[in-house]
């Protein structure tokens, strides 16, 4: 049997319609986790989160970690003593995150017990204030 320029066309048609059925119907039943749900009050913040991020930059306090044995340790340099709250954000598992409050003495540093981190890529997010300003600082951590 010989089959003309149209019967391939509607094999073709109809092979890309069925795939397209396949990934919609697939698509469906998956989960996004890049939607949060509190997305319009997070938009609402941005402006003020650019403003806290440019007084830290302009200020040069963004803090530094560092990973010793059991501990991380954040350290606040060229500022007062702070108070704020650190949200760690595991990228593949939201069941992982966590956020803790902190104020700092006069050594400046913050010591998180590493049992509460999970293996895995963080997103770091601190916000800090002191008598005058508010800060704020977003990172990526590895906790190996």
């Amino acid at each position: 049997m010989k089959n003309n320029w149209g019967t391939y066309i509607a094999i073709t048609y109809t092979v890309f319609a069925a795939s397209m059925i396949f990934m919609l119907l697939r698509s469906c039943g998956k989960e996004n986790p890049l939607i949060a749900e509190d997305y319009y009050e997070q938009e609402l913040m941005l402006p003020n989160i650019k403003r806290y991020t440019k007084n830290a930059h302009l200020q040069q306090v963004n803090p530094q970690y560092q990973i010793e044995g059991n501990k991380v340790i954040w350290e606040f340099k060229n500022v007062k003593p702070v108070s704020g709250s650190i949200i760690y954000k595991n990228l593949s598992n939201e069941k992982y995150d966590f956020q803790t409050a902190f104020n700092t003495n006069q050594s400046k540093k913050i010591s998180i017990d590493k049992a509460l981190v999970s293996h895995g890529e963080y997103q770091i997010e601190i916000k800090w204030h002191d008598d005058k300003d508010t800060f704020y600082f977003k990172n990526l951590m590895s906790i190996l």
